[in-house]
């Protein structure tokens, strides 16, 4: 397999590696240091010692790679903002702080807050340093601007992991670009000092006078949302219906500036700057000109961790056309991969990082079998097959972490490639030209923009079309990590077989999909055995409890069978069968006795419960049901206000009795 010849492949693999294993082991500083100093001292002893060999050394490649683990933890170790001495969670954090910050970035927002991350200065009066995200009121009279120098006097808190069991854990999300805390801004919380007028104030000035140039078209809010995402990265907009149209018809990767739209741009910049081949030195004048203005894109649409692989494999793929060198393409890939890990290791647990290094490589690893399918030279016809197979191969390459993260594979997503990313190259070329166009000769531009405007429309009502056949959409997938490490082994097998045509090979390829299909089994058999009850975080009071592979639900909502976390529960335990039943007073799970107080304050004294859940902020005095029931701990579940949890929580923490505010810690497991 002539990939494995290619070093910086297996290099950046053994990188990766060294990132995952230290996130998961945190391995303190003094061992990471320890390891890569004797690693080196070996690798060079190693290296002198076999300079004048031919032959190769099994023990210096085992020492290289340790070593390139070793210093791929020490990476990580560097990078992870919390292990830094004067970060602010290394002080003491008081119940209302004073924070000193910039404003370094504008987050989606919703009806009630806008989200921005800011970047601290100080902390509680000590110089210090970290991000922290800030929920800023919709009802204070001005908003804040990217470039801000703003004090706050808050309370900080956690960035609260996943509310309800097996959903989207946006505290790991947040963790994973070093932001531990947050607060939420009022009016009279904070003071604009001053403006900052650095390198990023003026990239977004830059930015918001691009947005701003498209206002002349008068695009309505729908289509102005796709142009800003596909040209400038600005995704905040998209209303969620876009986005779960686009994300239903398997195509939501359009709507994220990737290596789809910097390959578009490369490709058209290329054609544009043909002519310098032509002159003396021109090819050298191409490549400097081709990367800087697509260095030039990734700022001015934000440098997301996306845009700034896409720049990055496109600017050696670049280098590598310039050099004239054969087979460039994976090397280029890996080098870009290892590149960017090497800037940023944190890179590597983004979810949008993982999909597109998997679709790029699937592509290149299936790229040489594409010749077979082309039956005709006619140049429509290659572009259709092109079309058909790269998108077939991506969908090979993302499919275990579509399935993992997303629990949903779209079936149509081949027919909405046909359509949707002719049309998506037509808009990013237009709107490239259009926005150069807006401030030198306005006319043209806005007759280009009446056909930018029919073509999203177009693509939108398509895809808003094969989004309603919901039956196409295979949907409540179980996938574990593990299961999702086993299905790409298999797929590389695959691979490796159609590279290596052999009756033996077929074998190895047929034990893997043994071998899946027993971890599978063992997988559901596990999670089928572990019984549980959980209280989750909904505003309506519900309760399940899993046991003897069926889960009952307990809740007085009748619209709580359509709840996003329900489903979402029940699909993580590979989809058992689903009784509902009217929420009871008493319940009992394994020799566990439970009762639930509501806002009647009605319960049996005599019962004397493990746990009690109150809901519907009873009236209940708590501190008469500690002294009578001495339960071992008490719930607050989200139908009971903020003062009452408060009362109760002080009564709980005086007679010594844990309790759980499911509004403030998320849902309670048994």
């Amino acid at each position: 397999m002539d990939v494995l010849k290619y070093p910086i492949i297996t290099i950046a693999f053994c990188f990766g590696l060294g990132i995952i294993i230290q996130n998961y082991l945190c391995f303190s500083l003094n061992t990471v240091l320890y390891s890569t100093v004797i690693s080196s001292v070996l690798f060079i002893i190693l290296l002198f010692y076999n300079r004048n060999k031919n032959t190769k050394n099994i023990f210096f490649g085992l020492i290289t790679y340790f070593l390139i683990l070793s210093i791929s933890a020490l990476s990580l170790y560097v990078h992870q903002d919390i292990n830094h001495k004067n970060h602010y969670t290394n002080f003491d954090i008081k119940e209302s702080n004073s924070i000193k910050g910039l404003v370094v970035e504008t987050l989606k927002s919703n009806e009630f807050y806008t989200k921005f991350l800011v970047e601290i200065y100080s902390f509680n009066h000590q110089k210090s340093s970290g991000k922290i995200l800030v929920y800023f009121s919709n009802k204070n009279p001005d908003s804040l601007q990217i470039g801000d120098l703003v004090s706050f006097q808050s309370e900080i808190k956690p960035i609260q992991k996943n509310y309800n069991p097996n959903t989207f854990d946006y505290s790991n999300y947040m963790a994973n670009q070093n932001v531990f805390h947050q607060i939420k801004c009022f009016e009279n919380d904070y003071y604009i000092e001053s403006k900052v007028k650095n390198f990023t104030f003026y990239v977004n000035e830059l930015r918001q006078k691009l947005v701003h140039s498209f206002d002349k078209h008068h695009f309505s809010i729908r289509t102005k949302s796709i142009i800003n995402a596909l040209l400038l990265g600005q995704k905040q907009q998209i209303d969620s219906e876009t986005l779960n149209d686009y994300k239903n018809a398997g195509v939501v990767h359009i709507l994220a500036i990737s290596g789809l739209h910097i390959g578009i741009i490369y490709a058209f910049f290329n054609f544009i700057f043909g002519f310098l081949n032509r002159i003396k030195h021109g090819k050298v004048i191409k490549l400097v000109v081709i990367i800087l203005l697509l260095w030039l894109f990734a700022l001015i649409s934000g440098m997301s961790a996306s845009i700034t692989r896409s720049v990055t494999m496109f600017s050696l793929i670049a280098f590598g056309t310039f050099l004239n060198r054969k087979n460039f393409m994976f090397n280029a890939v890996a080098a870009s991969f290892l590149i960017l890990l090497i800037y940023n290791p944190l890179y590597i647990f983004d979810v949008g990082f993982q999909l597109s290094y998997a679709a790029v490589f699937s592509i290149l690893l299936f790229q040489p079998f594409y010749q077979k399918f082309y039956y005709s030279k006619n140049k429509i016809v290659v572009y259709i097959t092109d079309l058909f197979l790269v998108s077939l191969a991506a969908q090979i390459g993302v499919l275990p972490f579509m399935m993992l993260y997303f629990k949903q594979v779209p079936t149509l997503f081949l027919l909405a490639n046909f359509i949707v990313i002719p049309i998506a190259t037509a808009v990013l070329i237009f709107g490239i030209v259009v926005l150069f166009l807006n401030f030198v000769y306005s006319p043209l531009a806005l007759l280009l923009g009446k056909l930018i405007s029919i073509l999203v429309e177009v693509m939108n009502n398509y895809i808003h079309w094969l989004s309603s056949f919901q039956n196409y959409v295979i949907k409540n997938i179980t996938f574990t990590p593990i299961l999702t490490l086993g299905l790409y082994l298999l797929i590389l097998s695959v691979i490796y077989w159609i590279y290596n045509p052999k009756n033996k090979r077929v074998l190895y390829v047929l034990c893997l999909v043994l071998s899946f299909q027993a971890l599978y089994f063992y997988t559901k058999n596990e999670t089928s055995h572990k019984n549980e009850l959980i209280v989750f975080n909904v505003k309506e009071s519900a309760i399940s409890i899993f046991d003897a592979n069926k889960i009952t639900v307990f809740s007085n909502d009748s619209l709580i069978t359509e709840n996003q976390s329900i489903q979402e529960y029940v699909t993580a335990k590979f989809n058992p069968k689903v009784l509902f039943q009217p929420l009871e007073n008493v319940l009992f799970f394994k020799n566990t006795k439970i009762i639930i107080v509501d806002e009647s304050a009605i319960y049996n004294i005599n019962l004397k419960p493990d746990v009690v859940i109150i809901r519907q902020n009873s009236r209940i005095n708590i501190e008469r049901l500690i002294l009578t029931a001495k339960p071992k701990v008490i719930v607050a579940d989200k139908s009971n206000s903020h003062t009452s949890i408060k009362r109760w929580k002080a009564t709980c923490i005086k007679y010594k009795i844990p309790f759980h505010a499911i509004a403030e810690k998320g849902f309670y497991k048994m």
